[in-house]
């Protein structure tokens, strides 16, 4: 019951509680403490190990009991969310198995705030599942007045993340509220939707999130502050970091984020993070990941001059995002960029394979008039391009602005890999 109310160490109540319940062989009791557990874990975004307890709660009971439906919503609610993030999940428990020999791990586990299915953060949500604009103020009304801070605070970062309104705004009040019922993860999810929405103290906010990340043990959420701090320009180090722990949380989002962060600070391989991020991003499914590893890819073809690649790769990524996004602006401007090249690069190579003939354009006055028109086209894509490249990156912050977010999310874009062409 302390535990459920939300009275003091919340995690220990629930221990203490499994422990007694255990002594005196208590098997409801000692699903009302895993299930318990299990929230508590949900809550702070910890999937695997929710499940572990939601499981190991349904080995204890009879099936279609009360705590036994309560354990099964709790499993497949989580489930879901693992299956949508592309984690791997926990087998279903059989019938002859039992909680006593099954390892519990507290590690992960968040003691602020216990959410049921009905209240899961809009962090939580998948892409394709992200509340709408709609039902994000649709819940923050009903929750203002039902007085409930913590649902009014997932409905400001919801209305945050799908950029409604006044974001900055939103994420203060979110970040206010989160603080005033001491739930240090929805502190850190305010925390890093203020650095991507870029209101000055863009690292000082990743930082702070992801020091409250650490308290409450939360990988996903240290992981999205990482990334943030990298598209910061607070240094490569941060993505590698971010990667090795979604890949102990098996999150592929978030290690296709990293990856392209990576790729973006030419840490490394950068073809291989593109490829790889490219590769998890199509098997989640997420358009607008694959859209941002063609991009890099692209970007680093023009960057090697090769850009009949590179309009490969612009073109590709042009066919996964909708017209008008701002990926699709992006990979326009790539394509554009390479065509402009590719003649150019022609013109180069059949002026240089010309040059090995001993013929001489100072008496042919024809050859003379070919060379200042192929002069001037040069000069003149040259031109073009240069006004593009200085009209793209004229505001940096702007361009490093993360493209889609969930909780955060992707990564900076580089400086032009096309400079090199200039």
């Amino acid at each position: 019951g302390l535990g459920n109310a939300r009275d003091g160490d919340r995690i220990g109540h629930y221990r203490e509680a499994l422990k007694l319940a255990e002594e005196i062989e208590n098997k409801d009791l000692q699903a009302q403490a895993l299930i318990g557990l299990g929230n508590v874990c949900a809550a702070s975004r910890d999937n695997t190990t929710a499940l572990d307890y939601f499981n190991e709660a349904l080995s204890l009971v009879k099936p279609g009991s009360e705590f036994y439906q309560k354990a099964e919503e709790g499993r497949d609610r989580t489930q879901s969310f693992l299956s949508q993030r592309g984690a791997g999940t926990s087998s279903l428990p059989s019938s002859s198995s039992n909680g006593q020999g099954q390892k519990r791990s507290y590690s992960h586990v968040d003691d602020s705030a216990e959410r049921d299915s009905s209240s899961s953060s809009q962090s939580s949500l998948s892409h394709g599942e992200r509340r709408s604009d709609h039902q994000n103020r649709a819940a923050l009304e009903l929750a203002k007045k039902s007085g409930n801070k913590e649902l009014q605070a997932q409905a400001l970062i919801g209305l945050g993340n799908a950029r409604d309104g006044d974001r900055i705004g939103h994420y203060r009040e979110a970040l206010k509220l989160a603080e005033e019922i001491g739930n240090k993860g929805l502190q850190a999810q305010a925390l890093i939707g203020l650095g991507n929405a870029r209101d000055g103290n863009d690292k000082e906010h990743y930082r702070a999130a992801f020091e409250l990340a650490k308290k409450i043990g939360s990988k996903e959420l240290q992981a999205q502050a990482l990334i943030g701090l990298g598209n910061a320009r607070d240094g490569a180090h941060n993505y590698r970091v971010a990667l090795k722990l979604a890949e102990e949380i098996k999150n592929k989002d978030l290690q296709a984020q990293a990856l392209i962060g990576l790729g973006n600070a030419r840490d490394g391989d950068r073809i291989g993070h593109y490829r790889e991020a490219l590769k998890l991003a199509e098997e989640i499914k997420d358009k607008d990941l694959q859209a941002q590893a063609l991009i890099g890819l692209g970007n680093a073809c023009a960057g090697r001059r090769n850009n009949q690649d590179a309009l490969t790769y612009f073109e590709d990524a042009l066919s996964r995002v909708n017209p008008g996004s701002e990926l699709y602006k992006k990979a326009e401007v790539g394509r554009s960029r390479a065509e402009y090249f590719l003649p150019v690069e022609s013109m180069k190579a059949n002026s240089q394979g010309s040059s090995a003939t001993p013929s001489s354009s100072k008496d042919d006055p024809l050859l003379q008039d070919m060379q200042v028109h192929l002069t001037h086209q040069v000069t003149q894509a040259t031109q073009d391009v240069r006004a593009q490249v200085l009209q793209e990156t004229a505001d940096p912050l702007q361009d490093m602005q993360v493209i889609r977010e969930k909780e955060i999310t992707p990564c900076h874009t580089e400086t032009p890999a096309h400079a090199d062409n200039l």
